[in-house]
């Protein structure tokens, strides 16, 4: 089988006349299952971890993880570009393990950088290829959220699996009714609707979905779509689960008891995800559990208590205007999870600032692994455990007063609070008063600390001529910080 991935730049969506419509999918058997047209198919798909592709021009090119490029929560968005041709052709969707690709599954989602003179956003083979390849260097990057700079996911993914199914470009005569005409447009905004000949099209191609409701496959767990809460269904999964909460509001209750519970990711992982204006409440308690991940991306969430103590994860977007918000009224368990932030589209973090992540009547644990994508790598981040919630601290490490660069000014800070208690200041606070460690204490580990930094960015002559007092002992600053620590109540974790 020849799966070498190409752009698509033919017409091959045809009408007949004004009440009817007829559709070919360029030559024969270009399309999945059967090679007779009108007759459905199950697809495979597979989201890349790095394999090696080939360009369009026939160039090797290396691709790169799919998750390299992506938001958090990317997986739920390139999906529903299937989900929304599946609602009107019978197709079912069957997602296997992450890296396959050639001949081991139908359609290998990857992503490459886009060679030299070219600027398409994504291109997808007909079948039997069906390979879909999302470019990896565009300027402003992949967004779920229309009014970010970067690409939309969805507009670009329903387009493209529109190739991958069977349909070329339409042309110039197709303008606003069909999606596969020029970059994919939507009718009147609408991401989840496409246009009556792309139905048509469909329905000649795979034949009319069957009924409203189907079973999802490429959840790989039992369950039901009705189409008109456009909500999936499920006994208890057992594998991959995937949850979108847009502009509205999802309630889980548990009528009759006392807690509701919303459990992602039986064996495998799910994702809830709150974009937009989406609101998720919990009547009691959720648990993000297994490797399920809620995705903070906009709106806000509320529920009793929060668990994440069995590999779940949290991912966060932030900007300089709050974007998210959870709030957990009992217990948030943190411990064993993972924090996972990113910025939002074209925000970009600056050392200082300070970031809520989320509130709660209680803190257990700490986060297992904290990751920020797209973070100046010169950067850090500081998460702090308060007592009612957790946030997110980015500073340049030395730079006490936020000014981009290590000088005078911060050495000065330093030494004028030596040994002083900052426990009691919030982050951004105690990190201008010199706490390097942010241990709550400004003592001799932030003293070395800072010292060392300077002398490989400046060297030793220069920090001799900074230091205008003789280097604190050793033994006397950390006699003197023994006794500060006493009084540190506060969490930190670097």
């Amino acid at each position: 089988m020849n799966r070498q991935s190409f752009i698509i730049a033919a017409v091959v969506v045809l009408a007949t006349g004004a009440s009817a419509r007829a559709f070919v999918s360029g030559t024969a058997n270009q399309k999945w299952g059967a090679a007779e047209f009108g007759v459905g198919a199950t697809v495979t798909y597979s989201f890349g971890t790095g394999e090696q592709i080939v360009s369009e021009s026939g160039t090797q090119l290396q691709s790169v993880p799919i998750s390299t490029i992506f938001p958090a929560g990317y997986e739920l968005e390139v999906e529903r570009g299937m989900i929304i041709w599946a609602a009107y052709g019978d197709l079912d969707f069957l997602r296997q393990q992450d890296g396959l690709y050639g001949d081991a599954v139908d359609i290998g989602i990857a992503a490459h950088p886009r060679p030299d003179g070219t600027n398409y956003l994504a291109h997808a083979s007909l079948p039997p290829a069906g390979d879909l390849h999302f470019a990896s260097n565009l300027n402003n990057g992949w967004s779920y959220i229309e009014s970010d700079p970067g690409a939309h996911i969805l507009t670009t993914a329903v387009h493209e699996f529109g190739h991958s199914l069977g349909l070329f470009h339409a042309g110039a005569e197709k303008q606003g009714v069909s999606i596969m005409q020029g970059g994919g447009l939507f009718d009147d905004g609408n991401h989840e609707t496409i246009w009556q000949d792309d139905i048509d099209a469909m329905h000649f191609i795979y034949g009319p979905a069957a009924g409203a409701t189907w079973d999802p496959l490429f959840l790989n767990a039992p369950g039901s779509w009705n189409d008109a809460a456009r909500w999936f269904t499920n006994a208890e999964p057992d594998a991959a689960t995937s949850v979108s909460v847009f502009n509205g509001n999802l309630a889980v209750t548990a009528p009759g008891e006392e807690a509701a519970s919303l459990r992602l990711g039986g064996m495998s992982a799910g994702l809830v995800r709150v974009l937009g204006a989406g609101e998720l409440q919990i009547a009691g308690a959720t648990m993000i559990r297994h490797g399920g991940t809620l995705a903070m991306l906009g709106g806000a969430a509320s529920t009793g208590s929060l668990d994440l103590s069995a590999g779940g994860a949290l991912a966060q977007r932030i900007s300089d205007s709050p974007v998210a918000t959870l709030a957990v009224t009992d217990t948030a368990i943190v411990a064993g999870g993972t924090l996972a932030l990113s910025p939002a589209g074209g925000f970009t973090p600056a050392s200082g600032e300070v970031f809520p992540v989320l509130t709660a009547g209680s803190v257990v644990g700490e986060f297992a692994a904290v990751e920020f994508a797209g973070l100046d790598p010169a950067l850090a981040v500081n998460v702090d455990y308060l007592s009612n919630g957790v946030e997110a601290f980015i500073y340049l490490p030395g730079d006490f007063d936020a000014d981009g660069v290590l000088g005078t000014s911060d050495w000065l800070a330093l030494r004028g609070n030596l040994f002083t208690d900052v426990s009691s200041l919030g982050q951004a606070a105690a990190y201008a008063a010199g706490d390097f460690t942010f241990n709550g204490i400004v003592d001799h580990e932030d003293f070395m600390g800072f010292k060392s930094l300077y002398v490989a960015e400046f060297g030793a002559a220069a920090w001799a001529a900074l230091a205008a007092i003789p280097e604190p002992s050793a033994m006397l600053l950390s006699v003197l910080a023994a006794a500060a620590v006493s009084s540190h109540v506060r969490r930190r974790s670097a």
